[in-house]
């Protein structure tokens, strides 16, 4: 099931037919008392006793979990909540609360595992000590739009909307709406930090201030500058290299985050960061990658900091006036400086995967996302390499899910242990995304993928792009690394 499963009732049947499966339903039929009604609403289980308690709004209590503990945590919460007559829902089975921890969960709702409904404020306080204590033995995710009940490592709080209320905005959306204190409608604002309604007061003590050390640079050493992108797992980062002067980047790891269940455990965003960290160090004589700085904590975060790649990824770097080809293919001058780009690129992008290959890796997940390429000089240096693994890793299972669609083979996807050729594959279709960025659409229908080329060919672009992106979908690096030698092509202008 992909993400945008969840998010899109245009293009896709509601999560509500989505069937569950029965784990976390059984824990809730031991644990709760004849009466206690059970429902399926959205991602969620609904259990509610015979007679409503609860307010409209007031403070919450959300239980956060991995998959790996979530029935353990469900049933001591459920009796807690049974004994003291609290509504409550949960995630309705572990592939949902995998989603709603995963890298691309909302961060304004990520990490929720369970939410309680206390009937007033004195009831919440009891709930949280009990909840607390109860769980004591137990860690989660941090939920961001809450804060931590203090001693737990799991319960938070926050102050919010018990029942649906909204209001719809002019763009076609609903957005929540609870009431002031003097009897208005205000926005019931969902954020990654937290946040209380005007005159609101915080129940208990704040926390500590996490930051990020007593000078605000990472590891005492790097200064962040700005912020690159976000994600459920951590941001990630530009930053001033005080040690050097250099630029680097540093990529956050937020614990317990994105888990994956191993034999010995679960690997979460934190140990995938700390995997990513010892491949750029196996692979950093190869030159193809970034250079790995270390690894830092701050508070309970995690950050790799790695050297700058100078460039943009191949996404961005395809949207270039020099290299945006389809309205010019009339031009025989344009598609020839085109085809200069293609083969420079090809030539080093192919490079990087040979030498990664020679260094025992397999890339993994190799796609326009993870492709710098400079344009001033065309040169291409890997980044994101958090999927890429041997051949006897414990995470080579996993792997096999970790891929972008239209970038793996469309009939084996995340079906059987990742190999070198899809890696090439992958290489190809990247290759291919310079002419036309529509890879993730080919499973739609397969036999447009070379029919789209063959148009391209028939108004005058060079055959070779067409026999490369073909070689290598074919998983052969050798053969399109032959053609790319053979071919003569003006040396490419740079910007």
């Amino acid at each position: 099931m992909r993400a945008f499963q969840f998010v899109d009732p245009l293009y896709h049947e509601p999560i509500d037919r989505y069937d569950h499966s029965p784990e976390f339903e059984r824990v809730l039929e031991d644990a709760l008392p004849g009466g206690w009604r059970v429902e399926r609403s959205g991602v969620w289980l609904a259990a509610s006793p015979p007679w409503r308690r609860y307010p409209d709004q007031g403070f919450k209590l959300h239980v956060s979990a991995v998959a790996d503990d979530a029935e353990a945590v469900l049933r001591r919460v459920a009796e807690v909540c049974a004994a003291t007559d609290t509504e409550f829902k949960c995630a309705a089975d572990p592939r949902l609360l995998r989603h709603l921890n995963s890298k691309r969960a909302g961060r304004g709702s990520s990490g929720k595992f369970m939410t309680l409904y206390p009937e007033s404020h004195d009831a919440f306080l009891a709930l949280a000590e009990r909840v607390k204590v109860a769980t004591d033995d137990f860690a989660g995710p941090y939920v961001l739009s809450d804060r931590r009940v203090p001693g737990s490592r799991c319960v938070f709080y926050r102050y919010g909307g018990f029942v649906h209320r909204s209001r719809l905005k002019p763009d076609g959306t609903r957005e929540p709406q609870i009431r002031s204190l003097d009897g208005h409608d205000v926005a019931d604002r969902r954020q990654p930090y937290f946040v209380l309604p005007d005159g609101v007061e915080d129940p208990f003590p704040a926390e500590p201030d996490a930051g990020d050390g007593d000078d605000g640079r990472i590891g005492g050493r790097f200064e962040v500058t700005e912020a690159l992108a976000f994600s459920n797992t951590g941001g990630v980062y530009k930053a001033v290299d005080h040690a050097t002067g250099d630029d680097a980047v540093l990529k956050e790891a937020r614990p317990r985050t994105n888990a994956w269940s191993l034999q010995e455990g679960y690997l979460d965003a934190i140990g995938m960061l700390e995997r990513e960290h010892a491949v750029l160090a196996d692979l950093e004589p190869t030159g193809v990658s970034v250079r790995p700085l270390g690894v830092y904590r701050e508070w309970e975060h995690a950050f790799l900091a790695q050297s700058f790649a100078p460039g943009q990824p191949l996404r961005s770097f395809r949207a270039r006036p020099e290299v945006i080809l389809t309205p010019y293919l009339d031009d025989p001058d344009r598609v020839a400086q085109f085809c200069g780009l293609f083969r420079t690129v090809a030539r080093r992008l192919l490079d990087a995967v040979r030498r990664v290959h020679g260094a025992g890796y397999v890339i993994g997940d190799l796609s326009p996302n993870n492709i710098m390429v400079d344009p001033d000089t065309l040169g291409v240096t890997l980044i994101d390499l958090e999927s890429a693994h041997r051949a006897d890793d414990p995470v080579a299972t996993l792997a096999q899910g970790w891929y972008t669609p239209g970038f793996r083979p469309l009939d084996e996807a995340g079906r059987r242990p990742v190999t070198p050729a899809d890696d090439v594959y992958a290489a190809g279709m990247a290759l291919y995304s310079l002419v036309l960025p529509v890879q993730h659409f080919f499973h739609l229908s397969p036999e447009a993928a070379p029919r789209f080329l063959d148009r391209f060919v028939e108004a005058g672009l060079a055959e070779e792009v067409r026999t490369v992106v073909g070689r290598l979908t074919d998983g052969d690096i050798d053969a399109a690394s032959a053609v790319l030698d053979r071919w003569s092509t003006p040396t490419p202008a740079l910007a």
